[in-house]
C-alpha cells in the first residue's frame, strides 16, 4: 500500500484524493508503529494545502496534530473545521476532548483552566441540541465534564 501510494503521489502530486488515501494508510499503520503518525501528519498537511476547505481533511489534520502532542494546533484547526461545517459531529466531539485536555494540569488530573472545561461542555451540548439528542458518547462525555 505504501509503495503504491508513493507512486501515485509522485505521479499526481496535486491530487488531494491520493493524499487523503495516503493519510488513511499511514494513520492505520501508526496503530502498529507510532512512528508512522508523523508520515500521516505530513500527508494530511499536503492534502490540506491542496484542499483547504475540505472539512474532513481539516478534521483529520486537527486530530493528528493533537495526537502528536500539538493540542493548541489541534484546537485551532478543529475550530476552523466547525466553521467550515458547523454540524460536523466528530469535529465538535474531538474539539471538546481537546478543550478538556487543555483544562487539565500536566498530569491530566486537576482542572487548572475552567474556561476550557466550559468550552468542552459547550461542544457536547451543541452535539446534543443541534446534531443528535440521542448521542450516547456526547451524553457520557457531558456527564463526566459536569462532575468536574
Amino acid at each position: 500500500a505504501v509503495t503504491m501510494s508513493n507512486e501515485l503521489v509522485s505521479s499526481y502530486p496535486n491530487n488531494y484524493v491520493f493524499w487523503k488515501t495516503r493519510v488513511r494508510i499511514f494513520y492505520t499503520l501508526s496503530q502498529v508503529d507510532p512512528n508512522m503518525l508523523i508520515q500521516a501528519l505530513d500527508a494530511v498537511k499536503r492534502a490540506q494545502a491542496l484542499a483547504p476547505n475540505d472539512a474532513s481533511i481539516n478534521f483529520n489534520l486537527g486530530v493528528i496534530e493533537g495526537q502528536t502532542g500539538n493540542v493548541d494546533g489541534a484546537i485551532q484547526i478543529l475550530e476552523r473545521t466547525i466553521q467550515l461545517k458547523p454540524e460536523y459531529r466528530d469535529a465538535r466531539y474531538a474539539l471538546g476532548l481537546f478543550y478538556y485536555q487543555k483544562a487539565l494540569d500536566k498530569d491530566g488530573k486537576v482542572i487548572v483552566d475552567k474556561s476550557y472545561l466550559e468550552k468542552a461542555k459547550v461542544q457536547m451540548e451543541y452535539i446534543l441540541s443541534h446534531i443528535g439528542s440521542a448521542d450516547t458518547q456526547a451524553k457520557q462525555a457531558l456527564d463526566t465534564l459536569n462532575k468536574k
